[in-house]
């Protein structure tokens, strides 16, 4: 499966119903680099939600299980490593054809173009060595989170300030009146506030702000003005 934003469609049997979000995956070396941003999803709040790979040969669609995603709101917005030495000998992720979103009733799915998905035809492969847990919500990351202002972007790297008069930094920026730059091990993300839509989010990976967080909302203190009250609110990031 090569670079790039699938979106996520849901189905029924080998029908697809309706897109609900989208999978953005780079890689390097070995590992693959998932961002998974979906909503109003339909899954049985007590049934674990799993992320599986999709291998395809011939008519048979076999699927490997790799871990359990966290569910919040209907709405899944998650960052993920994998890489060859998680799948059973013999299997490389270069040969994948999707990933599946499953808890056992409802099924969501990205596929490479030329692959269709039977979900009455899915089958297991054997010897999974499965990913770890994602982190513990009481142990977080070490990170530093502060609100800036767009001035304060003459302050980063020369490089970046051109992001000055980017304009969707602009837009985002003249709503909520901040900005947030994060530094997590080792590395600096630059945050624009918005809200979450499919629309949004292809208008902010244009911009080069492919990442949606809202994490980072728990770590930072927001005025009435400063935020919005909508669930769908958070920041759009790329890394610098």
């Amino acid at each position: 499966m090569n670079s790039g934003t699938y979106y996520l469609y849901e189905y029924k049997k080998d029908q697809q119903l309706r897109n609900t979000g989208f999978i953005r995956i780079t890689t390097c070396f070995q590992t693959y680099c998932l961002q998974i941003h979906a909503q109003t999803l339909s899954f049985t709040p007590d049934n674990p939600v799993h992320l599986s790979a999709l291998f395809q040969e011939e008519e048979t669609t076999y699927l490997l299980d790799l871990l359990e995603l966290p569910i919040h709101n209907s709405s899944i917005c998650t960052h993920l490593k994998i890489s060859d030495f998680d799948l059973p000998a013999k299997k490389h992720f270069s040969e994948l054809t999707g990933f599946l979103l499953s808890d056992g009733q409802y099924y969501y799915a990205i596929l490479e173009e030329g692959y269709s998905l039977n979900v009455d035809q899915l089958k297991h492969l054997q010897e999974i060595q499965p990913l770890p847990e994602p982190p513990s919500k009481d142990t977080p990351p070490a990170r530093n989170i502060q609100k800036i202002q767009r001035k304060d972007l003459c302050c980063l790297p020369r490089q970046y300030w051109s992001l000055a008069n980017n304009s969707f930094l602009m837009h985002g920026c003249r709503n909520y009146k901040h900005l947030l730059l994060v530094e997590e091990n080792g590395h600096l993300q630059l945050g624009i506030p918005g809200l979450y839509s499919c629309e949004e989010a292809k208008a902010a990976n244009l911009f080069g702000f492919p990442i949606f967080v809202q994490s980072y909302l728990t770590e930072v203190q927001l005025s009435e003005y400063e935020r919005d009250p909508d669930e769908s609110f958070g920041y759009w990031c790329r890394y610098l």
